[in-house]
């Protein structure tokens, strides 16, 4: 008699999380200067037991780069324990002189929360810092979002989702530059 009761508490708690995927559509202009189609998306579950765990945010401009917010610790100085941010990489991306800079590294951060999982998904505030370095002679240029003063403000949408294979979104084609 004891496996049927074993089996049914392993079955609740195995199915007694809810995974919550949050995602948002905007067009806005890249560091190239043109306007493009940009997807975020991010997921959270709620176990049966325990804290909410979620993904990292990430950023699908219409070209084959991708930007990951992820969590990190806070410099000291700002008081935070945590941010959720985007890091750059040496050699694709270089700080924006007339943009004030985060932290060593840093190319942008979410402003609404210290922690994805705490994300309320109504609206995703996010700043970007730098932009795509010069391309040397083994590269080409791979811009994204344009970096500027204010956040970039996306309304996001939830939904509950038992597959995320499925339902986690695709970047958009870019839109084509038309001919005067």
């Amino acid at each position: 008699m004891q496996k049927p009761a074993t089996s049914l508490l392993l079955l609740l708690l195995l199915s007694g999380c809810t995974t919550t995927l949050y995602t948002g559509r905007f067009v806005a202009t890249d560091s190239a200067g043109k306007e493009q189609p940009f997807v975020v998306y991010w997921n959270a579950t709620e176990p049966l037991i325990g804290e909410r765990k979620a993904s990292p945010v990430t950023v699908l401009p219409c070209y084959p780069r991708t930007l990951q917010f992820e969590e990190q610790p806070a410099p000291p100085s700002s008081g935070a324990p945590s941010w959720i941010v985007f890091r750059g990489e040496p050699g694709q991306d270089q700080p924006v002189a007339s943009v004030p800079q985060l932290a060593d590294g840093i190319c942008g951060r979410i402003l609404n929360a210290p922690r994805v999982a705490d994300l309320d998904g109504a609206e995703l505030q996010l700043t970007i810092t730098c932009e795509a370095a010069a391309p040397d002679e083994f590269s080409t240029l791979m811009p994204y979002l344009k970096a500027r003063t204010e956040p970039y403000r996306v309304t996001i949408l939830q939904r509950e989702t038992d597959d995320l294979n499925r339902d986690t979104p695709q970047r958009e084609s870019c839109i084509a530059e038309t001919a005067p």
